[in-house]
């Protein structure tokens, strides 16, 4: 551990020293003063430098990976209890007789045996479900008892995208004029619809006068509307996009609401 926490000592003074040596080399070939040769001296040091790190990164890696190896487990040796059975029986002179391997075949062959009924009946009834699905999915009539609550799980479901019924095109805001105001309450000059009409005249005659201008005050008061539109965590979960959806829902609602209210007005 002493030769490791050497190296990364050393490793480290490298770095500060690389770092040194890079700014120094930096400086001297911003200046126009320092000699080519001498920054050409300081990028040999600096190669010098980093092919060290280098070397001694390699080391400490490599102590690294001897320290963290293991020993490979042994293989346990046999126990001398399965012995002692059979040599007890020697010294008694008795006829024992040890079961075989194939006993335990015979064990396995006969639970196998004993449950291979209910494994047959088990598979048969899945492929019978499984046979009447696929008619229930072909033809949608129910057959062989299966019904659609109990295929509901396997029964895919989906979640369409929301449909849009489309709006009135009638856009009755291009026939008024929208003035942003600093006061809630106030009087606008109005100017009227414009109805003169130039007329002809002969060369170096009088002009004649148009129509007057007519202008009205309007008086307004600003009204404020707005409302709440609550979403469900269902209807977020099951429609991802519902944020677009709802950011133009309310913009349609403020649309219409300038619709009813200028239809309103066109109404007088």
């Amino acid at each position: 551990m002493e030769r490791l926490n050497k190296l990364s000592e050393e490793l480290a003074e490298k770095k500060s020293a690389l770092n040194s040596k890079i700014e120094e080399v930096r400086a001297g070939a911003e200046d126009d003063a320092t000699d080519v040769a001498d920054v050409q001296a300081g990028m040999e040091e600096v190669k010098q430098l980093k092919a060290d790190i280098e070397a001694l990164s390699a080391q400490i890696e490599t102590l690294n990976e001897a320290l963290d190896l293991e020993p490979e487990a042994e293989p346990e040796a046999p126990t001398e209890d399965a012995k002692e059975p059979a040599e007890d029986a020697k010294r008694d002179g008795e006829d024992i007789e040890t079961p075989d391997e194939p006993v335990d075949e015979e064990i396995n062959a006969a639970e196998e045996t004993r449950s291979g009924k209910d494994i047959t009946n088990m598979k048969a009834v899945i492929g019978k479900q499984n046979s009447a699905f696929e008619d229930f999915l072909k033809s949608g009539e129910v057959r062989d008892g299966l019904t659609t609550v109990e295929g509901a799980v396997v029964i895919p479901k989906e979640i369409l995208d929301i449909q849009k019924v489309p709006n009135d095109p009638t856009q009755l805001a291009s026939y008024v004029n929208r003035v942003a105001v600093t006061s809630g309450v106030g009087s606008l000059p109005v100017l009227a619809k414009n109805t003169a009409r130039l007329a002809s005249t002969a060369e170096l005659a009088q002009n004649p006068e148009l129509a007057k201008l007519s202008l009205t005050g309007v008086d307004y008061k600003a009204l404020t509307y707005r409302g709440v539109l609550p979403v469900s965590m269902e209807m977020l979960q099951d429609a991802p996009e519902i944020e677009s959806i709802v950011s133009a829902y309310v913009s349609e609602a403020k649309a219409l609401t300038e619709q009813y209210k200028i239809g309103e007005v066109l109404q007088k």
